[in-house]
């Protein structure tokens, strides 16, 4: 069994942002909604669409776009040859709970469509492969917590049939207030990478 190898991590928990296992960023927003918006401002700034999204396409999002940032020479790869993988415990509960309220007053009943596409947990997925352009393989898998065994077989099976060399695997999670996303760039390619992947506990 061939190795996978890490190209990059990234971990937003909290208020915090950690590249590599290193703190790269604080805020001190009180709540999710105005710690996503300094998140975006502080590192992407020139994606309106950002502001339409629901809070787990965000964070995810985000947390996508500060590992790529880090990883230039992934913009060299063909766009069929990026893959990306999501598992989420809840996966759109929190939007799903927001949709809800749109619909439970008979007298104000207005299902919003713009809340309703976020309705669906993969959708972070099609977020991150709209602003890419990454038409790669792509699935997301639900768990009790972040389980990379589940993930592993697709993840080796993609590197190994050629036509994927890079995967894009994390966690996404919201909940109220609570929110953490963690991703890792892996290939087999030990090229450029930081090392053999360690499979997170």
């Amino acid at each position: 069994m061939k190795e996978l190898y890490e190209y990059g991590q990234v971990e937003i928990r909290d208020k915090d942002i950690f590249l590599n296992g290193k703190h790269l960023f604080h805020s001190e927003a009180s709540s999710i909604d105005p710690f996503l918006t300094d998140v975006y401002e502080h590192f992407v700034k020139s994606y309106p669409k950002f502001y339409k999204m629901d809070r787990i396409s965000k964070l995810g999002f985000l947390a996508i776009e500060i590992l790529l940032e880090n990883l230039s020479w992934i913009k060299e790869l063909a766009k069929e040859k990026v893959a990306v993988l999501v598992q989420t415990a809840q996966g759109s509960l929190d939007t799903d709970l927001h949709y809800m309220m749109n619909i439970q007053d008979p007298q104000d009943y207005f299902p919003s469509p713009s809340v309703f596409v976020y309705t669906l947990p993969n959708i972070v997925i099609g977020e991150v492969c709209i602003r890419n352009g990454f038409k790669g393989e792509n699935l997301c898998l639900a768990s009790e917590n972040f389980d990379f065994q589940l993930a592993e077989t697709a993840i080796r099976d993609w590197l190994s049939n050629g036509q994927t060399a890079l995967v894009l695997v994390g966690w996404v999670e919201v909940k109220g207030d609570n929110r953490i996303g963690r991703f890792y760039a892996l290939g087999n390619q030990q090229e450029k990478s930081r090392g053999v992947f360690s499979q997170p506990i």
